[in-house]
């Protein structure tokens, strides 16, 4: 199972545990997309996992948020470091 990013060529391996997650929450939610793509002969299909336009507005939000989280987890430490 693999994470594709198509924009940069990157193909990520995903563990099974990784992708059993990704397939029972982000998948169902919208955030991903997966197709099954032939892979070399003999070998099984891969499957590929690729962000939607929703799943991009998700990861962009929650980008925000997590800078907003460790912005301030900076200012508690300077704050401390501070006294």
């Amino acid at each position: 199972v693999f994470l594709k990013f198509s924009n940069f060529g990157i193909e990520y391996p995903l563990s099974n545990s990784s992708a059993r997650r990704l397939n029972c929450y982000s998948v169902k939610e919208g955030y991903l997309q997966s197709v099954w793509q032939d892979s070399a002969e003999g070998l099984p299909p891969r499957k590929y996992y690729s962000l939607t336009p929703e799943g991009g507005a998700y990861l962009q939000a929650m980008n925000g948020e997590w800078q907003n989280l460790s912005d301030t987890i900076s200012d508690l430490k300077n704050e401390h470091s501070e006294n």
